[in-house]
């Protein structure tokens, strides 16, 4: 197994580029959805760049954070009444690496069961053998 670092010079520079291409997503997600640790750390990262390039959507989006059981692999979500901030809107994944993206489908599918009505998803690494390609991503790396 080949272990990639990436500094943070490069991890700034994709995820500009990703809220530049986020930029033209219709409809444009007012959701985002952290997926785990990893994915908060994402999300906090992403939102100072949006407070420096595109202050405009700062009012537009809420985070809804989401968990996942150690034991059970489950998906759960981390705020009172997800399903009343999810339904009839469209949610934004994220999270830092998709490995198996069995966690991924999971979260799709509970956003698509609390009403969303549209769902796209983000992650910085991809491995190009996972079950599940996210609509943007920063780079993908070879499963060896």
């Amino acid at each position: 197994m080949v272990t990639y670092f990436v500094g943070k010079e490069e991890v700034t520079a994709y995820l500009l580029d990703f809220l530049e291409r986020l930029n033209a997503v219709d409809p444009f997600p007012t959701i985002w959805s952290p997926i785990t640790c990893s994915g908060n750390v994402l999300v906090k990262e992403l939102l100072e760049l949006v407070k420096a390039h595109y202050p405009g959507w700062a009012s537009r989006v809420s985070v809804v954070p989401i968990g996942i059981s150690n034991e059970t692999k489950k998906v759960h979500f981390l705020t009172p009444s997800p399903e009343q901030e999810i339904n009839g809107k469209s949610v934004l994944l994220l999270d830092t690496a998709i490995h198996t993206g069995s966690t991924m489908r999971g979260a799709v599918a509970e956003i698509v069961k609390m009403g969303a009505i549209d769902a796209c998803a983000y992650s910085l690494m991809v491995k190009c053998d996972s079950s599940f390609i996210p609509t943007m991503w920063g780079f993908m790396i070879d499963k060896t």
